[in-house]
């Protein structure tokens, strides 16, 4: 196309031949130097004689085309036979005539598509709605710009039941919401909506009776699960599904539902339960719904969630939560000034859906095209079309959260997640534990790496350390009794953990002076602190052991000007020793402390008291109090 010399329209057609290949057909008005060929090196050409006509033959690297002129029209074709069948037709194809009217001489191209011909798979759709008898045929306006694809235009309908689409007759589209509950992680929704799910479904029933589909809707007969629903959504996400429907009344639809009122668990507070009819759906929606595999069910809101998976379900529920949905990503906020609030039908994709669809058809690299939409809009035996292919745009909006994923434990978590270094890759792994006292350490894809039984439940933090100093990272932790240092499989690491028939009463404190990876550890139980090392000795030379009550926030070290701190606290004193015990600094005056943590702030030693002040002490034992309106 690049070689042709013209101002004028180009009509293209492509057609599958005989051979399963692709065909090209192009015409415009025939000029003297229509191609030009001056620049082209690997080029030749040729006269043929066909019946009375001359048809060219170019080759073009290696690729040929043939081409005519006949009453000033050239004609242009991959396969010669096209232009060997060329024939005077005196009557025009109205249905094109008609459509091609509403085209747009302001848009790079139109494209119209006889949807009869049409045999490429659908996008996740199960081959439920991109079929050829979807609609008869399809014009729309192509605009392509330099951050998207717009496509507007009509789709047609045969004045019957013979087109899909037609059964959105007699019913005014409904707001479409389901981008406010499907996750941002699911390949894709359908939505479709309706005014009257009466009107809708006795269309449906015409559909399916002229296409002979062998479906039954014994439901209907006995329920009013559909009756107060005003729209479907049909969620894809892998091999799994769901159907969520958005309700009027939400009580009158729960109505509906008593009789499968089964729990199956409860997931974040939401009630899940079985669902004892799960060819429901595809009994009233097909071929909207293929599946038949709905076995539970959870209300959030306004929305009944059905899924043919408790995980899919709990993806729905944590995400709605999370919000971490379709409505809040940027892509589809970037193309909703180009879609109507109101569709009979909307089909969302996200970026590897969109990607797949093209690249297993073999049409098109979209590159960074990644958030896309297709709507149509019912209006008498024709439908508004519009397609939005949006490229990505790389930014990251302030204040934003997204879901990484969500994994499910065995039982309650009692300690909140801890990120930790995964030192084979240098990313983030997450610690948590559950109330059964299980140990779980994550991957940052969701992954469990190991599930540990420890004596009881882990006291504050979970520190890292290098104990054999070859960058290999280990957890190391206090339970009330014990001390544990685990490696990143799970296995604890030897003499450790150590025992302790007196409780520990404060999180393991982990001290490395020198950065040297020399670690001691200190543990406290009540008043009493003992040191040890790696070999889980005691350190011999630490002097203190005692303070004069109640240790009360885990003992820390901290380094000032080349010195080292160890600082602990009761309620009435704060102590500021050496690496040895001894006291360093004695501060000048004391307070009544609370049980928060000692920092270090600005160069001084600060903790807060029973009463909320900041109470700080420098390295000369100087102190202050100063109120911080906490209480």
């Amino acid at each position: 196309m690049s070689l042709l010399n013209t101002d004028n329209d180009i009509l293209i057609a492509l057609s599958k031949s005989s051979k399963d290949s692709l065909d090209v057909v192009f015409t415009t008005k025939y000029r003297d130097s229509i191609f030009n060929f001056s620049d082209s090196k690997n080029y030749s050409s040729e006269s043929l004689k066909f019946n009375s006509s001359s048809i060219e033959k170019i080759v073009l690297n290696d690729q040929a085309f043939y081409y005519t002129a006949k009453d000033s029209i050239l004609v242009a074709s991959s396969n010669i036979e096209w232009i060997k069948n060329l024939k005077p037709n005196p009557k025009t194809n109205s249905q094109v005539a008609d459509l091609m009217k509403a085209s747009s001489s302001e848009a790079s191209f139109s494209l119209y598509i006889d949807n009869s011909y049409y045999q490429e798979k659908p996008f996740f759709l199960l081959d439920s709605v991109l079929v050829p008898d979807f609609s008869k045929a399809t014009l729309v306006d192509v605009n392509i710009s330099q951050d998207q694809i717009l496509l507007n235009g009509i789709t047609q309908a045969s004045d019957s039941t013979k087109s899909l689409i037609n059964i959105f007759k007699d019913s005014k589209p409904r707001e479409n919401q389901m981008a406010k509950i499907a996750p941002s992680n699911v390949d894709g929704f359908v939505s479709f909506t309706f005014d009257s799910f009466k009107s809708f479904h006795t269309n449906l029933k015409k559909y399916q009776t002229q296409k002979g589909y062998a479906v039954t809707d014994s439901i209907l007969d006995s329920e009013t699960l559909f009756d107060n629903i005003i729209e479907v959504g049909v969620l894809f996400e892998g091999t799994q599904h769901s159907v969520i429907l958005n309700s009027l009344d939400e009580m009158i639809t729960d109505d509906a539902l008593l009789a499968f009122k089964d729990v199956a668990e409860t997931y974040r507070d939401v009630t899940i339960w079985k669902y004892g009819k799960p060819t429901a759906f595809k009994e009233a929606f097909f071929p909207l719904v293929t599946f038949d595999d709905l076995n539970f069910y959870a209300q959030i809101d306004n929305y009944f969630i059905f899924s043919s998976s408790m995980e899919s379900l709990e993806n729905v529920i944590s995400s709605y939560q999370n919000t971490t949905v379709f409505a809040t990503r940027n892509g589809y906020k970037d193309i909703q000034s180009q879609l109507s609030d109101a569709a009979s039908l909307l089909l969302l994709f996200n970026d590897d859906t969109l990607s797949g669809f093209f690249a297993e058809n073999e049409t098109a690299d979209l590159g960074n095209y990644k958030t896309s939409a297709l709507q149509f809009i019912y209006d008498h035996h024709f439908a508004h079309t519009n397609m939005v292919i949006k490229r990505l745009k790389a930014r990251v909006d302030a204040n934003t959260v997204s879901e990484e994923f969500n994994i499910k434990l065995d039982a309650d978590i009692l300690t909140n997640p801890q990120f930790v270094t995964n030192y084979t890759n240098n990313q983030k792994d997450i610690v948590v534990q559950d109330v059964n006292n299980n140990l779980y350490l994550l991957s940052n894809t969701g992954e469990i790496l190991f599930k540990k039984k420890l004596e009881g439940a882990i006291l504050g933090k979970v520190n890292q350390v290098d104990i054999y100093k070859n960058g290999r990272l280990q957890l190391a932790f206090a339970t009330p009794n014990r001390v544990y240092i685990i490696d990143r499989t799970g296995k604890e690491v030897s003499p450790f953990p150590l025992k302790f028939n007196d409780p520990i009463t404060q999180p393991l404190s982990v001290f490395d002076y020198d950065s040297n990876r020399n670690y001691r550890l200190m543990v406290t139980q009540g008043s009493h602190v003992l040191m040890y090392d790696l070999s889980g000795k005691i350190v011999k030379g630490f002097e203190f052991s005692s303070a004069n009550a109640t240790i009360l926030s885990q003992p820390k070290h901290f380094r000032i000007g080349g010195k080292d701190y160890i600082v602990l606290k009761t309620k009435d004193k704060l102590y500021i020793l050496d690496r040895r015990g001894d006291s360093r600094v004695k501060p000048k005056s004391t307070a009544n402390f609370s049980s928060e943590d000692i920092y270090v702030y600005n160069g001084l030693f600060a903790t807060t008291t029973s009463d909320g002040d900041l109470f700080s002490v420098d390295t000369k034992g100087n102190t202050s109090t100063e109120s911080l309106n906490l209480n």
